[in-house]
């Protein structure tokens, strides 16, 4: 029996946030999106204007999937 979880990468994100003294989605701002001169990435939903997320379709292309 395989059973697969993924909690070891959201204990890493934490250890590392308290390591910054921050919260995670600022720490990967600073320090992985900013560099790299994306500065309206964000994990956060709601720092993103609905108009701004990218938008998923249907097998025939004909309307957009609604945001879940």
């Amino acid at each position: 029996f395989y059973s697969y979880a993924n909690i070891g990468h959201t204990i890493a994100a934490q250890i590392m946030a308290d390591r910054a003294g921050t919260d995670f989605d600022t720490l990967v701002r600073r320090e992985v999106f900013a560099p790299l001169g994306m500065d309206s990435a964000t994990f956060r939903e709601s720092d993103v204007p609905i108009g701004a997320l990218s938008r998923s379709y249907t097998q025939g292309g004909a309307r957009a999937e609604p945001f879940w």
